[in-house]
Parts: C-alpha cells; sequence; structure tokens
C-alpha cells in the first residue's frame, strides 16, 4: 500500500513530467496536435508533417514508473497500536495513529524515522518534550515549518497523536 507521502511525490513528479514537456516540446513532437501544427514548410510550400518522435514521453513514463516503484517499496505502514492488558487497543491511541497516518506520517515518516520533519522516534520525542503538555502545545500551535493543527483537530485528537508519538512511535 501507497502511504500518502508517496502519493504526494508520484503527484509532484508527474507535475514535473507534464512541465517537462510544456518547456521541451521538441522532445515530445507532435504529442498532443492533430493536423499540421507541427509541420515543417518545404520549399516549394508544401506542408510536409515532421516525424513524431515519442522518445522523451516514453522516458518520462519509464522515470514515473520507477519513481513509484521506488517510493511504493520504501513506503511503510504506520505501526499498529499494541493491545492492553486486556486484548484491546487503546481507543485514543488507535485515533493517533489514524491522525499521524493522514497528516504527520508524510513529513515525519510512516514509522516517526524523519524526513522533511524531525525524526520523532527512538526516544527523541520523549527526550525533547519531557511534558506532554510542551508537545501538545507544538502540535496545536505549530513550530518552524510545522503548521498548526489546533484549526483542524480538537483537542482530543491532539491528545492522541501525541501519545501515538509518545507511546508507539517512541
Amino acid at each position: 500500500m501507497v502511504s500518502l507521502s508517496a502519493r504526494g511525490f508520484v503527484i509532484v513528479t508527474t507535475m514535473a513530467c507534464f512541465r517537462a514537456h510544456r518547456l521541451f516540446p521538441t522532445t515530445c513532437r507532435g504529442i498532443g496536435s492533430g493536423g499540421t501544427a507541427n509541420a515543417d514548410r518545404a520549399s516549394d510550400g508544401s506542408v510536409q508533417p515532421q516525424r513524431r518522435s515519442h522518445g522523451g514521453v516514453v522516458a518520462l513514463l519509464v522515470l514515473l514508473t520507477l519513481t513509484l516503484t521506488v517510493v511504493s517499496a520504501c513506503a511503510g505502514e504506520v505501526p499498529e497500536v499494541p493491545v492492553g492488558p486486556d486484548g484491546v487497543p487503546d481507543a485514543q491511541l488507535v485515533v493517533g495513529r489514524s491522525i499521524y497516518s493522514g497528516q504527520c506520517a508524510r513529513c515525519h515518516g510512516s514509522s516517526g524515522g524523519g524526513g522533511t520533519g524531525p525524526k520523532l522516534s527512538d526516544g527523541r520525542v520523549t527526550e525533547k518534550y519531557t511534558d506532554i503538555v510542551e508537545e501538545i502545545a507544538v502540535v496545536a500551535g505549530g513550530l518552524n515549518a510545522m503548521p498548526s493543527f489546533a484549526g483542524g483537530l480538537s483537542r482530543y485528537e491532539i491528545e492522541a497523536v501525541v501519545r501515538y508519538t509518545r507511546e508507539v512511535l517512541d
């Protein structure tokens, strides 16, 4: 299964392919145009159609396919919430996992290993924020490139995702 961060990467790569087609139209001569729009005039004034070369498009599609394959292989699953002593996972941690998967993993990595955002696993969170209230304040208010989630998540949801990073990823 491809994570959201992988989907985002594929979208960016696809946009780059289309941008390359617009910037370098000679690479993809004749693609998307009909008639004589991409034709040369012979010395006698007659229209000579250009030979269409699809090599650039094929190369871009191969690049996109390889990128998707690599990203899919590297994209990991967000760790599951362990079951408690009663054999049932903590409900708030399950909510936290869902929020982390949808809102946080694209920057912090599926298992908290970091990416464009800092690493959260291996004790980093509890080391930096010894008091859970400090981490809640960062998630609610944002910090540096991290946006504020106070407008999009309830207090319960913010606490849930913070608990998930501290108790499951840490």
